[in-house]
């Protein structure tokens, strides 16, 4: 590969001693020029930028970019070549996703900074949790996808890209609720109705997701619609039939049952949560697995101080 960045990961992550036999080791090694990280900021940059870019890094360990430009090289043939970002390609893959966006003005820069600092990142910035990116670059009108739709991030192997036009608008409360959402969607991609982990959450309902018709484990259900019985089954919801037939009426799947409890989970506080279902103990135990789970990736829920 000549793309010195993709050269560059693959060092970091591969790289291991190498042991050379040199004979009667008489030969004269000189040591290769050692591999600039381009997303790190030029030590000789002292713009009020690179200095936020620096702190950040210094805070959190993570690389911090206005820019999927990295930054300009020589070839081997004399050509100035670009070095930027490159969202589509993974260590053994590459994807063809469609991504635009605008840059941040540099009065931007600062306050888009400081929100994502104090209102999301530090969640995810758990050592060795799967969530936690290796930069992360803030820009604002994110689009993505085969019709470039608004995105609210996009999340690749080397960097993980926020959209922070909603942000640029919100006070302190709009920007808790953001991270939250933020993090909310996040976690949904690692988390779903398939992961091995949550197999005891969805125990507690199987043979309602097997047999979903209400009215098949409560006949009575047909006479009144006690919500009571839904919520000691475990569910905090029920699907009820678009014509009104109760007989109809269904226990939601096991992907609606996790959609509900991940609402409940990033909406409400755990000890409201808890105080509001404490006459339900499986809605508790469900929820108690989840949080297990959740957390498992690396998550650290009291992070940021609302």
């Amino acid at each position: 590969m000549n793309n010195i960045n993709r050269l560059l990961i693959c060092l970091s992550l591969f790289a291991m001693p190498m042991f050379v036999s040199c004979g009667d080791g008489s030969e004269d090694l000189t040591p290769s020029a050692p591999v600039v990280n381009l997303f790190d900021v030029n030590p000789d940059d002292k713009s009020p930028e690179a200095d936020m870019r620096r702190e950040f890094y210094s805070n959190t360990g993570i690389y911090l970019l206005y820019s999927d430009l990295l930054g300009t090289y020589i070839d081997s043939s004399g050509n100035e070549k670009e070095e930027r970002v490159d969202f589509n390609w993974g260590l053994d893959s590459h994807t063809s996703d469609n991504i635009s966006f605008e840059e941040l003005a540099d009065e931007e820069k600062g306050i888009a900074t400081e929100m994502v600092m104090d209102y999301f990142v530090p969640y995810i910035n758990v050592e060795n949790g799967s969530l936690r990116p290796y930069s992360i670059l803030l820009v604002k009108d994110l689009k993505t996808g085969t019709n470039l739709s608004k995105a609210n991030y996009y999340s690749c192997m080397r960097c993980f890209c926020i959209n922070m036009s909603d942000w640029l608008e919100v006070d302190k409360e709009g920007a808790v609720a953001l991270g939250k959402s933020l993090l909310k969607s996040l976690v949904e991609t690692k988390i779903t109705d398939t992961t091995p982990e949550l197999a005891p959450f969805f125990e507690f309902c199987q043979e309602y997701y097997d047999d979903y018709y209400i009215y098949n484990h409560i006949p009575e259900w047909v006479e009144e619609q006690n919500v009571e019985w839904i919520y000691e089954r475990g569910y905090l919801s029920y699907i009820e039939d678009w014509w009104g037939e109760r007989e109809y009426d269904m226990f939601p799947a096991e992907s609606r049952d996790l959609k509900d409890y991940m609402t409940a989970f990033f909406s409400e506080q755990e000890s409201e949560f808890k105080e509001k279902w404490i006459d339900y103990p499986l809605i508790i135990q469900k929820y108690d697995i989840l949080k297990e789970c959740v957390e498992s990736i690396g998550i650290d829920f009291n992070a940021v101080k609302l």
